[in-house]
């Protein structure tokens, strides 16, 4: 029975539990610099066919946006046939070029290198980096770390214009960064306390920026019958107290989430991304009706 065990333990000795496996400093640092040259590999999309998104509406996608860059050469340069790759139209797709649903992001298949939010783009080619939306998330109030770090998560994802925060210090939590999945590198942050809101809501102002709350109030209209304007900057509130009474009279409105439960309240990290989604798709309908 003892040289049962023995084998039984040499057989499993190789498997972990979850407390005894502590990676030293070094293994942590090669599994970074790994995962580092995998994602470097993402961006390089000489071969856009082997990502597993390449579906067979995909690659009409593509085929059409080569088909009409072929033809707008052409018309440009009198040239009967040009050539013109599938990374190309690629390219000219995740750019916003071809309209419809061009420029929106493909897990596997990733969009033109992003533009660093202090300055110029990352790397050495120069890509054309999409307009950030006038949409400045305010979140002075918002002391949590997983709330603030996944707002700045859906900020970044929605290419929002700024989001403020309490203290910028917050970025450099260890819990911020495992939520944020360095949103902060790409998104405009910027510190604004809860004693410098008042002023910085009417400097928002002076810019041209609608001051709109996420508050439940006796005038707060649903978000659905809401009609944002082009900037506006969104305000929320403290995770208990909400917006602070001495802030709402400075608000040109505030929205309420419907809601049809037993509960009364959502997480103001959900309830800030379901107002910046609602900002956002009318946005693209007003776009998409423009065009």
């Amino acid at each position: 029975q003892q040289q049962q065990q023995q084998q039984k333990q040499q057989q499993y000795e190789h498997v972990f539990a979850d407390s005894e496996f502590q990676p030293t400093s070094t293994f942590l640092s090669h599994l970074k610099r790994e995962v580092a040259e995998e994602m470097n590999v993402l961006w390089d999309r000489t071969d856009p066919s082997q990502y597993p998104s390449y579906s067979e509406s995909w690659q009409q996608l593509v085929a059409d946006a080569m088909a009409a860059e072929a033809m707008t050469h052409g018309a440009t340069t009198g040239a009967a046939r040009v050539a013109f790759s599938e990374t190309d139209a690629l390219d000219l797709m995740v750019g916003g070029a071809a309209g419809g649903a061009a420029g929106l992001q493909r897990k596997f298949v990733p969009p033109a290198a992003p533009e660093v939010a202090g300055g110029g783009a990352r790397g050495a080619t120069e890509r054309v980096v999409a307009r950030r939306m006038p949409l400045v998330v305010v979140a002075s109030l918002v002391d949590k770390v997983p709330n603030v770090a996944g707002l700045s998560r859906t900020c970044e994802v929605f290419n929002c214009e700024a989001l403020c925060v309490p203290n910028l210090k917050i970025t450099k939590d260890q819990v911020f960064q495992s939520i944020s999945v360095s949103a902060e590198k790409w998104l405009p942050m910027s510190e604004v306390t809860k004693v410098g809101l008042k002023q910085h809501l009417l400097e928002l102002r002076r810019q041209g920026f609608s001051l709109v709350g996420v508050e439940q109030t006796h005038s707060s209209v649903p978000l659905d019958s809401w009609q944002f304007a082009p900037s506006t900057a969104l305000v929320l509130g403290a995770e208990k107290e909400g917006i602070d009474a001495e802030v709402l009279p400075l608000l040109d409105a505030c929205v309420e989430i419907p809601q049809a439960g037993q509960l009364r309240s959502l997480n103001v990290h959900v309830s800030g991304s379901l107002v910046i989604w609602e900002y956002v798709r009318q946005r693209r309908a007003a776009l998409a009706t423009s065009q």
